[in-house]
């Protein structure tokens, strides 16, 4: 805490008053200066009316060096007679507090930080405040009670306006960023600025070539006292880094500007020394100082050397607490500080010495030494007095609810500093020499006897994109030496495994007194693979003499890595070790066609469906690999396998397959199932891999299938489509669904076309006209159905077009003139075939008239042939005459011209 330094005593006081008052001005002003009591100019005189009793306010000293009385206060006045003695206060509660007296008011701290031998002032020098008090000229003693209001949540004070929040726990690693924020308040003085300097260069020399950062801040009245040597984190493996450290460290002084009320700008402002430091930046603050606040940010320029508002502390607690929620812990340096209590006023009270008259405000309360006035801007006059609510004069002193903070209303200096943090992580440094160590110790507590790991995901060329999170590394030793700190009460293994954590790291300590080796490997991931550096599974430093230096790695199979632990100063120093992985393009699969060309289906129902699954590698530069390829066979409604589906891997040097098949067995090739083709693949940049899976399959009903259904298909191939006969694949670390679906439209067969010739039973080369002939559909048991006449036409030529499979009869319906007709409807059978259609007679005692072709499946084809061999009238047919070679032959020569295959589109 800043404190002015130089003062006077104008007024003879009785020995012992001047001894207490020089005293506890010493302490108000840093120990260095005396000031005597103040008092209330002339036109300030409080005023008389009937209803109220006005108390003098007491007399005016000249102001101390450097904080003058404002002008606007003119000569003292002669001194008026004391106030009337107030009523004998009740009795104070258990739990209520003595009111400080003028030295604990004041806020005194311990003087300029010097070293032992140095003089300073200690509140245990006063005598106790019940041998007497400085209340007022008259030196009589008026014991004040604080307010008894309740204490706020958590035991805190109600006026607290925050809360200390959780003090993060700093992670265990070597390479923190902390925040270094140094006191240069008045009460630090000359000797203590200087020691603060060398600790903090020590520290950063200690601290070079180790990969800590370092940010280096400053505060005094404002915060940062000195802009320009604030900043960081600088990094202490970069000289021009650890240089500018230094550098902001050197320029460390106390302000000597003043602010514009002759105030020096040396005072204590908690919360600025922690609001300059940017929010989540840091691991840790460790915040040096040897007093209490008396200024804050909203507050700045103004410091109250004799009265510590509310806000001076919650402001800072507020600031800390933005920190702490961060993830950063507040660690205070409390330097020669010795525990006293200090009174705590309301925000709302000012100091009369610093509000000249023409900045007062109406009807507020000031503060000059332990008296409490009310300024009444009409007729610009203070008054000690009000009156209560039955009509008597009180003291506004006697009645601290009005005035003070709360209750508590005192708060020691260490519970200040521990509302920063919490109780028991305040660093306590007797002597401004020990600062250094506790620095350095602190920082460097997780670069000793450690081996910390950062995992950094990397590109082709080695560039950092991401740090790995979750990655598992297994450190091992020959001895157990690593501390196992999960169980309770920790012990030492031989081997232990850490997970990496948001940043990517992950730290074992290695508890041993003389080098050793230690190996590391990390749990492969699917995905990625291990980037050497230089040949190396990882990179590893330490630091020695001042610099990063590189420790000597040997790889360990294909992801781990052995070091020797260093030694540093009579013990393990401390290994940081960068382990790259590059993630592995994974391959992508699409499934072609999307929306095929139809396919028709064979006269006897049977078609081959030909998909094409394709294999790319993305990168052009990087290898890729494919996990397991899968084909999701997704045949239609009435068409199933007819025969096991074949699988082609196209062939390509830059591609290796693991586990493929040749064929998918038909009874492997139900609906919705899934086949795979390959357990993997490897692919070169760029590269891509064809696969060709064939699969035979039959439309069971061709006469009753759907074909609408079937002969189209929908979507873009990122869904399955819903008509056609769809397929799918699956390719393991393929997350693109939007080309994994194809789809092949099935039509319905092609259809024939009858042809009829009709001869003469004795000459079978030439055609009769005349004849007509008809040809009707077959009931459910194959009986001629006279409902369902298909067509009729002359009996030379094309009978029938549109023909399927099925049973069909024949029925001469004019005969040429002199001939006879058909006894009887001739029933025949056209079977389908891969290859087209066959023709047979139902009943073969037909063929004696009748001839049909083709009958054999090999000359199966879609140009059918009848022909009728007619009698005259009266004539008996011959029996074992020239049989159906007669009448074949002379069918061809009747068509020759109609035979020609002819395939019409359904």
């Amino acid at each position: 805490m800043a404190t002015p330094r130089n003062g006077s005593i104008r007024r003879a006081l009785p020995r012992r008053v001047i001894a207490l008052v020089s005293v506890s001005a010493m302490l108000l002003l840093g120990g260095n200066a005396a000031v005597a009591q103040e008092t209330i100019p002339a036109e300030e005189s409080p005023t008389t009316s009937v209803a109220q009793t006005t108390t003098a306010e007491p007399t005016t000293a000249d102001a101390p060096t450097g904080e003058p009385e404002p002008t606007a206060d003119p000569a003292p006045a002669a001194d008026p007679a004391p106030a009337p003695e107030p009523a004998a206060p009740e009795p104070a509660p258990a739990t209520a507090e003595r009111i400080p007296g003028a030295a604990e008011a004041a806020g005194a701290e311990d003087g300029p930080g010097a070293e032992e031998g140095d003089a300073y002032i200690d509140e245990s020098d006063l005598p106790p405040l019940d041998e007497g008090g400085i209340d007022d000229e008259s030196g009589g003693e008026e014991p004040l009670v604080p307010s008894s209001r309740m204490a706020g949540p958590r035991g805190y004070p109600d006026w607290f306006t925050e809360n200390p929040a959780p003090n993060p726990a700093v992670p265990e690693r070597c390479g923190l960023a902390i925040a270094v924020v140094f006191d240069l308040s008045g009460s630090i003085g000359d000797a203590g600025v200087e020691r603060s300097r060398e600790a903090g260069l020590e520290a950063i020399d200690n601290l070079s070539g180790t990969p800590t950062r370092l940010g280096i801040y400053n505060f005094a009245t404002n915060a940062p006292t000195y802009p320009g040597i604030t900043g960081g984190p600088y990094l202490m493996t970069d000289a021009g880094d650890v240089a500018t450290a230094r550098s902001n460290v050197n320029a460390l002084e106390i302000p000597q500007e003043k602010n514009s009320y002759g105030q020096p700008n040396y005072g204590t402002n908690w919360d600025g020394g922690l609001s300059q430091v940017p929010v989540g930046v840091y691991d840790m603050i460790y915040f040096i100082t040897d007093g209490q606040p008396n200024t804050n940010n909203a507050w700045t320029g103004r410091q109250n050397y004799g009265a510590m508002r509310a806000a001076h502390l919650t402001d800072a607690i507020e600031a800390a607490n933005r920190h702490k929620g961060a993830g950063t812990r507040v660690v205070p340096f409390a330097v020669k500080m010795r525990e006293r209590s200090f009174t705590v006023y309301s925000n709302e009270l000012d100091e009369l010495r610093y509000t000249p008259p023409a900045e007062r405000i109406d009807g507020r309360l000031y503060r000059r030494g332990r008296d409490i006035y009310r300024w009444d801007a009409d007729p610009g006059a203070l008054s000690s007095t009000y009156q209560d609510e039955q009509g008597d004069p009180q003291l506004y002193r006697d009645h601290p609810e009005l005035w003070l903070a709360g209750s508590p209303t005192t708060r020691t200096n260490r519970q200040m500093v521990e509302d920063l943090s919490a109780p028991g992580d305040v660093v306590n440094v007797p002597r401004y020499a020990d600062l250094s160590l506790e620095l350095t110790e602190r920082a460097m507590a997780g670069c000793r006897g450690r081996i910390d790991i950062t995992k950094r995901i990397v590109d082709d060329q080695g560039n950092e994109l991401s740090r790995g999170e979750g990655w598992e590394f297994t450190a091992t030793a020959a001895d157990p030496v690593l501390e196992d700190d999960a169980v309770d009460p920790p012990k030492k293994v031989g081997s232990l495994a850490r997970v990496t954590d948001a940043e990517g790291r992950a730290g074992f300590k290695v508890d041993a007194k003389e080098p050793l080796e230690v190996t590391l490997a990390e749990t492969a991931r699917e995905g990625f693979v291990l980037a050497p550096q230089e040949g190396k599974n990882a990179r590893c430093f330490t630091a020695k003499d001042g610099e990063r230096v590189p420790v000597e790695v040997r790889n360990e199979g294909a992801d781990g890595f052995a070091v020797t632990m260093p030694e540093l100063k009579g013990r393990l120093g401390a290994v940081d070790c960068i382990v790259d992985n590059r993630e592995v393009p994974a391959a992508v699969a699409r499934k072609e066609p999307v929306l095929g060309d139809p396919v028709q289906v064979n006269p006897d129902g049977t078609a081959e469906l030909t998909y094409t699954i394709t294999v790319a590698n993305p990168s052009t530069v990087n290898e890729a690999t494919a996990g397991e390829l899968v084909d999701v066979i997704r045949l239609p409604a009435d068409v199933a396998a007819d025969g096991d589906a074949t699988v082609a891997f196209a062939e390509d040097p830059g591609i290796e397959v693991v586990g493929p098949v040749e064929t998918i067995p038909k009874g492997q090739l139900t609906r919705d199932s899934r086949v795979r083709l390959a357990e993997s693949a490897t692919l070169a940049p760029g590269a891509e891999l064809p696969v060709t899976v064939t699969i035979p399959v039959r439309v069971d009903d061709v006469a009753g299938a759907d074909w609408d259904r079937l002969g189209r298909c929908e979507g873009d191939g990122s869904t399955v489509s819903p008509t056609g006969a769809p397929n799918s694949v699956e390719l393991a670390g393929d997350e693109d669904p939007a080309d994994d679906n194809a789809c092949i439209p099935l039509t319905p067969p092609r259809e024939a076309v009858v042809n009829i010739a009709k001869v003469d039973n004795e000459d079978t080369l030439t055609p009769l006209g005349g004849s007509e002939f008809a040809l009707y559909g077959a009931t459910p048991d194959g009986a001629i159905d006279w409902d369902d006449r298909i067509t009729g036409g002359p009996g030379n030529g094309r009978l029938a077009e549109g023909v399927r499979e099925g049973r069909y009869h024949l029925v001469e319906t004019r005969a040429p003139e002199g001939y006879a007709l058909l006894a009887s409807p001739v029933a025949v059978d056209v079977t389908g075939h891969a290859g087209g259609y066959t023709i047979a007679l139902a009943d073969p005692a037909d063929g004696g008239l009748v001839q049909v072709g083709p009958a054999d499946a090999a000359d199966a084809a879609d140009e059918l042939w009848v022909r009728v061999a007619d009698l005259t009238t009266g004539t008996l047919p011959k029996t074992g005459g020239t049989g159906p070679a007669p009448f074949a032959l002379a069918a061809l020569l009747a068509f020759a011209a109609a035979l020609a295959i002819r395939r019409r589109p359904s």
